[in-house]
């Protein structure tokens, strides 16, 4: 089973999204897009290690780090990869780079004791030294503001969340005044004064910070298993994603909604603006939204169905908002249109040409009332209609 673990777009239009067999670990997924989606480029195996973190400064140049003490580098947007030594055997979590000489590494090792390290090169990741080490916890989060100021996050289930600071890039790194139980899985600041951190076991949370780590403020306390990802793009629109559900802010994360509602366990979420957005997890599921999160498109086309088909709707019934599943075997017209029960036209969720393969795109009814719907494809010669149930 395929889980992609991280994704890195530097536009609207380029990015990568990484992974690897969910269970073993025992081999990696890349893929590349350079049209935002509407084409993917899959790339063999990758040296059979799970990629846990991406990182690009621009079309070219970019990092993957991993399982097995795996760290790769390339210099052509992804195509080929020159193996790292890396700086011990751990497995690597995080892999960030501000510009093309520095960059930081976090890992942790020994299942059980948990030794956690911080690395940092200064030369594109040929090298690295160690800034950083403890015992009895993992770090999994990096944010670096520029080439003195960053924030590493990590903990221990069910024990104590962290968040780390250095001001001098590294050299010394500080534990900031977070009041958690559970351990911190993303970090993303907009300046030196406000940032977020999010994580949870169990369940999730976000936390807020105004005055750059000194003090951070509960902002959200959500009933999925934990907030895998955060992604904001300014200091007012963010975005969170764990556990098939994503939420969205336009406040700075002092209300929070739920913009999609999935299956698959969501693992991590990117938006390069307010629009434009891309959340990727369990079952090789790439997802894109262009409108804010409102709506979610399957953004993943490798796999050629044999046939047409428009799936039932999950979940049935549903509230407040559903996914909408269909295949095309060849590249075709398709339009998804929804109705209530006296066939008068709701919403139109798809209308343009799509090229083969599976697609998944979201129903929101949060203004609708109660009651049965029907929903119906066109896709070339094909038609199929399909009921399903809003229970508010």
């Amino acid at each position: 089973m395929n889980t992609l673990n991280t994704l890195f777009f530097i536009n609207e239009n380029t990015g990568w999204i990484a992974g690897g067999d969910g269970y073993a670990e025992t081999y990696g997924v890349l893929i590349k897009t350079t049209d935002g989606g509407n084409n993917w480029m899959e790339f063999p195996a990758f040296d059979n290690d799970m990629i846990y973190s991406l990182c690009f400064i621009n079309s070219n140049t970019g990092w993957a780090a991993g399982t097995n003490s795996t760290i790769k580098k390339s210099t052509d947007g992804g195509n080929n990869w020159v193996t790292i030594v890396p700086p011990a055997g751990m497995k690597f979590t995080k892999i960030l780079f501000i510009d093309s000489l520095n960059g930081w590494l976090t890992g942790f090792s020994g299942y059980g004791t948990w030794t956690t390290a911080i690395y940092k090169s200064t030369n594109g990741g040929l090298n690295w030294n160690q800034q950083f080490s403890a015992y009895g916890y993992e770090l999994d989060a990096l944010s670096f503001l520029n080439s003195q100021t960053g924030y590493a996050g990590g903990g221990w289930p069910n024990m104590s969340g962290k968040v780390l600071k250095t001001t001098n890039g590294g050299n010394d790194w500080i534990e900031t005044n977070l009041n958690s139980t559970h351990k911190i899985l993303s970090i993303d600041f907009m300046n030196e004064l406000t940032g977020w951190a999010a994580g949870g076991e169990g369940h999730g949370f976000i936390y807020r910070t105004t005055n750059g780590g000194q003090n951070w403020n509960m902002q959200y306390d959500t009933l999925f298993n934990e907030v895998n990802s955060i992604s904001f793009t300014d200091e007012n629109h963010g975005w969170a994603a764990g556990r098939g559900d994503l939420f969205f802010t336009t406040d700075g994360g002092y209300r929070w909604s739920r913009s999609f509602s999935g299956s698959d366990f969501i693992q991590t979420v990117q938006f390069v603006n307010q629009n434009t957005g891309w959340i990727a997890g369990y079952y090789g599921v790439v997802l894109k939204t262009t409108n804010g999160g409102s709506v979610f498109v399957n953004n993943n086309s490798l796999v050629v169905p044999e046939g047409y088909e428009l799936f039932q709707n999950y979940p049935n019934p549903f509230n407040p908002s559903t996914m909408i599943e269909y295949s095309i075997p060849k590249e075709c017209p398709v339009s998804i249109i929804v109705y209530d029960i006296t066939g008068r036209e709701i919403e139109t969720l798809v209308n343009e040409v799509k090229r083969a393969g599976y697609y998944t795109v979201q129903f929101n009814t949060s203004r609708l009332s109660s009651g049965i719907y029907f929903y119906r494809i066109t896709a070339g010669d094909f038609t199929q209609t399909k009921k399903m149930i809003l229970l508010k």
